[in-house]
């Protein structure tokens, strides 16, 4: 696959690229270009790298979270207690540390 946008540049290079393999794996006279080429499938791998993300120390806002997050309870079925359970819902826009 060819870096960048996908227009008929790039379009003309997977053609290309696809009729190499395609003659390396079945004979230098097995493609005939002029019946046409369907495009259906592409598969690609991928391999990046990720940076680790870097967290700083915030200072803690007090030992219970504000309450600007907080969003009241809602019954949630906990799968480790095998039973639905009133649960403190918050808004994870609005936490900050606490203690």
């Amino acid at each position: 696959m060819p870096d960048g946008e996908l227009d008929s540049a790039a379009m003309e290079r997977i053609v290309e690229n696809f009729e190499i393999v395609y003659a390396q794996r079945f004979g230098e006279e097995a493609g005939y270009r002029d019946a046409g080429i369907q495009l259906t499938r592409i598969g690609l791998r991928v391999r990046g790298e990720v940076r680790k993300p870097s967290f700083k120390l915030q200072p803690s806002a007090g030992p219970e979270p504000p309450i600007a997050a907080s969003r009241l309870e809602r019954e949630v079925y906990w799968h480790e207690l095998g039973v639905r359970t009133a649960t403190a819902i918050w808004d994870g826009t609005q936490l900050t540390a606490w203690q």
